[in-house]
């Protein structure tokens, strides 16, 4: 008696069995193209800002 992965794998010979513990690098994934518009959104530029007045109140500019 061996360890799990070795009897799985003359298991899996015996069976005629394809191993799926190869893991495969070669998956090919399509590029995202982002906006100028979803750029800004996702860089927080479009949002409102804010900053202390006098008083140390906050104030939006």
């Amino acid at each position: 008696m061996g360890t799990l992965q070795n009897e799985l794998s003359k298991w899996s010979k015996k069976n005629n069995m394809k191993s799926t513990s190869k893991k495969s690098n070669n998956i090919k994934r399509k590029k995202e193209i982002f906006s100028q518009r979803d750029i800004e959104d996702l860089m927080g530029i479009r949002r409102p800002r804010y900053e202390r007045g006098s008083g140390g109140a906050y104030r939006q500019k």
